[in-house]
């Protein structure tokens, strides 16, 4: 048994981002045993480890490190653990962790989220939404973003 001190502790949403389970889900298991959890602040932890088997991609120290960063609200780990689950086919939980970083204002998460709209990766085909996050990339300063909207302008204005 691993000593609790170097146990990695998650939040029941990171937890949820990585199983793709709802929290409710989460919270069954932590009551059956499933997996081990603590109290701390009045808020459920998670040990990361003891997810093992509900995560479709191994808990190596790569991920355990993007993990760590994420609960420390980093969007670029977010980014990171979400280009980790699409390397690993996994689309749909790489969409909800692009979403997570490009909603903390991460720029390359953005143009991520924007061809998962485009191209239906992880989530159904959405033009105004790829559109939305392709725009919001490039008028922060995203230069691939800015080019792909230079782009669609010259091809519109063709």
């Amino acid at each position: 048994m691993v000593s609790s001190s170097k146990l990695l502790w998650i939040s029941t949403q990171t937890a949820s981002l990585l199983t793709g389970k709802v929290t409710k889900t989460i919270y069954r298991w932590a009551d059956d045993g499933t997996i081990q959890t603590k109290q701390e602040g009045g808020r459920l932890q998670i040990d990361l480890e003891s997810l093992g088997t509900q995560i479709e991609i191994p808990i190596d120290d790569e991920l355990r490190h993007q993990v760590r960063l994420a609960e420390e609200g980093r969007a670029s780990a977010m980014l990171e653990i979400g280009l980790l689950f699409l390397q690993a086919q996994l689309p749909e939980l790489a969409f909800r962790w692009f979403e997570q970083a490009a909603r903390k204002g991460h720029l390359d998460a953005m143009d991520w989220l924007s061809i998962c709209y485009a191209e239906g990766i992880g989530v159904a085909v959405n033009e105004p939404l790829a559109l939305r996050w392709l725009g919001e990339a490039a008028s922060h300063g995203h230069l691939i973003a800015k080019a792909k909207v230079q782009a669609l302008a010259s091809n519109l204005l063709a």
